[in-house]
């Protein structure tokens, strides 16, 4: 990519971010928007079709930097308090940039885009797991689960409620393994 084109991008999403931060995304125009980015409009429309285009592009973005730091999907089957503790960590690395793009109304779609992603991963390496009906369940109890758990409970602490949520996952794992 070109190091201006990169440049201008940074810059664009720079400021939806700090706009994004203010208020919600449909009260964010484009003509607040290429001031804050220190662009015209219709540089803008070079890079993006509207606010809506942006917006999927920085949460993609996220989803990406977060699934990229899980190292082995497959361990939420395996070792679920392994994938986890990757998955969380992955949350707290860009917590900025999900607590301001994913806040409010948007904060579901955080977990919905990233089961997306690790099944949509875990299909083509497994396609034999998109219809085991108890693959599937543990991977949204993992996926849900320890993403819900965790923002409910994070007052308490990460080092405390990340254990424990752990410690659970691996109780799971083992009555899952009864069947």
């Amino acid at each position: 990519m070109d190091l201006r084109v990169a440049r201008t991008r940074r810059h664009i999403t720079a400021a939806f971010l700090e706009l994004r931060a203010q208020k919600p995304l449909e009260r964010i125009t484009i003509k607040d928007l290429a001031a804050r980015a220190e662009i015209n409009k219709a540089t803008f429309y070079l890079h993006f079709h509207d606010i809506y285009h942006l917006s999927d592009t920085v949460e993609q973005e996220i989803v990406s930097s977060v699934i990229d730091r899980i190292e082995n999907p497959e361990n939420l089957i395996f070792q679920p308090s392994q994938a986890i503790r990757e998955l969380t960590c992955a949350y707290l690395a860009q917590k900025d940039r999900i607590d301001v793009v994913f806040s409010g109304e948007q904060r579901p779609h955080l977990v919905q885009r990233i089961d997306h992603s690790i099944r949509q991963s875990l299909y083509e390496k497994y396609p034999q797991w998109r219809d085991d009906r108890d693959k599937n369940i543990m991977l949204s109890y993992c996926i849900y689960g320890s993403y819900h758990a965790f923002m409910e409970n994070r007052h308490y602490g990460v080092e405390s409620v990340l254990p424990a949520i752990c410690r659970i996952s691996d109780a799971v794992k083992v009555l899952y393994e009864g069947n």
